[in-house]
């Protein structure tokens, strides 16, 4: 792969320099990163890259950092930096009090659907005493949580409750990711206030045993 550089000044002549990629070192084309953490005000760089350094060894990974949501995605190949769009991250996902009768890959497709890109599931299972069954989607950080989704028979109507494993600091007011409710408007705390969102999204972990997993 040949990559050309030029600047065209007005009125000048164009500056062309010509670059074989296969030339580049190898260490730049496999490890450079780009990352997002999803917060309302920028972390300490220092501290930052301390734990980045600590998780990453060996072969570990950094999804949260002071309680927000840290996406990393990797640069492939002469892609700038400012051109890597860093909206979606993958989420564990569990539908709640769902009918035994719709466990099957059919409707958790259908399910995952309504959230994002679906990347894997748990097989369901009747012997499982749990009260969910748990897909892997990729979210669009940008829009809100879905606090579920409402599934309609003939004769009736049933509403399935979502909550997100690993869920990070989110809005109780908007229900977007990367920030708090105080952080865009001033409150009385000691006021009753209602918020449309709620600790319920984020999902209990438990010591469950979980099932083998179908990918995408």
């Amino acid at each position: 792969m040949s990559l050309v550089l030029g600047g065209d000044l007005e009125g000048g002549e164009e500056d062309v320099l010509n670059l074989d990629f296969a030339l580049m070192p190898t260490v730049v084309r496999t490890i450079c990163l780009v990352g997002k953490i999803c917060a309302p005000k920028a972390p300490n760089v220092f501290t930052l890259i301390e734990v980045m350094v600590k998780a990453f060894k060996p072969k570990g990974k950094l999804t949260h950092f002071d309680g927000h949501l840290f996406i990393i995605k990797p640069i492939v190949g002469a892609e700038q930096p400012s051109s890597i769009v860093i909206d979606t991250t993958s989420f564990w996902v569990r539908a709640h009090d769902l009918p035994m009768v719709f466990y099957s890959e059919e409707v958790i497709r259908y399910i995952a659907k309504k959230l994002g890109v679906l990347e894997c599931f748990e097989k369901p299972s009747v012997d499982d005493p749990s009260d969910f069954v748990r897909f892997k989607v990729q979210l669009d950080i940008v829009k809100p949580l879905l606090h579920g989704i409402r599934i309609k028979l003939t004769n009736a109507s049933l509403w399935i409750l979502f909550s997100y494993e690993s869920l990070p600091f989110f809005c109780y007011n908007c229900g977007c990711i990367g920030h708090l409710f105080n952080n865009f408007v001033s409150y009385d705390r000691d006021a009753d206030v209602e918020f449309l969102y709620g600790g319920s999204l984020k999902a209990i972990l438990s010591c469950r045993s979980y099932a083998p997993t179908t990918n995408y």
